[in-house]
C-alpha cells in the first residue's frame, strides 16, 4: 500500500471518528490489518528415521527390480541420444533418477531434455526422490558413497552392550 503518511483529518473537533493516514486497514484502498506472514513449517527428521527410510526405500525398489547398479556413468560431451540408447539398452521405462556421486556438467545436459529424466548427486538422495522416480541408475561409486553416508548401523551397540552386561553381571 502506498499512500502518504499524512494524518487525513484532525484528530478532534470533526466528530467523526479519528484517522490516521490512508493506508488505515479500515479504509477502502488501505493494508491489510494482520496479514499472513511466511513461516516455514518444515520438520526436521533425526537422522536415524531419515537413514531408515531411505533404507526402506531403496530395498523396496531393490525387490522390485527397479534398481540398475553400472560400473562408470560418464558423458564426454552433451549427448542426449547416448543417453536415450543407455536406458533402451538397460530396458528401462518410465520415470528415471541417474544417481552419481557428483553428476558432471555433461551428464546433466545430457539427460535435461529426457522427459521425466534427473540426474542427482550420490549424498543428496532422500526417500522422496527414490520413491518419486520409477526407476534408479546408480553408478558402483554413488552406491559406496552412500553406503559411506547412510549404511552405519541405527543403534550404538556400545551403550546396549555395556547395559546388557551390567544387567546380566551377578551382583
Amino acid at each position: 500500500v502506498v499512500h502518504s503518511s499524512r494524518k487525513l483529518r484532525a484528530q478532534k473537533g470533526s466528530g467523526r471518528a479519528r484517522l490516521g493516514d490512508a493506508g488505515n486497514p479500515g479504509l477502502r484502498g488501505g493494508g491489510v490489518a494482520h496479514g499472513p506472514h511466511p513461516r516455514d513449517h518444515s520438520k526436521r527428521l533425526p537422522v536415524r528415521m531419515r537413514r531408515s527410510a531411505l533404507r526402506v526405500a531403496l530395498s523396496d525398489k531393490v525387490r522390485n527390480g527397479y534398481i540398475t547398479v553400472i560400473e562408470d556413468l560418464s558423458v564426454e560431451k552433451p549427448n542426449t541420444k547416448a543417453i536415450l540408447d543407455m536406458l533402451s539398452a538397460l530396458g528401462v521405462k518410465g520415470s528415471t533418477l541417474i544417481v552419481t556421486t557428483a553428476p558432471t556438467d555433461d551428464l546433466r545436459r545430457s539427460a535435461r531434455n529426457i522427459p521425466n529424466t534427473d540426474t542427482m548427486a550420490s549424498r543428496l538422495l532422500s526417500p522422496l526422490e527414490t520413491t518419486r522416480a520409477r526407476n534408479i541408475i546408480i553408478s558402483k561409486h554413488a552406491v559406496e558413497s552412500i553406503d559411506e553416508l547412510w549404511g552405519h548401523p541405527t543403534s550404538k551397540p556400545g551403550r546396549v552392550s555395556r547395559k546388557v552386561e551390567e544387567a546380566g553381571s551377578p551382583a
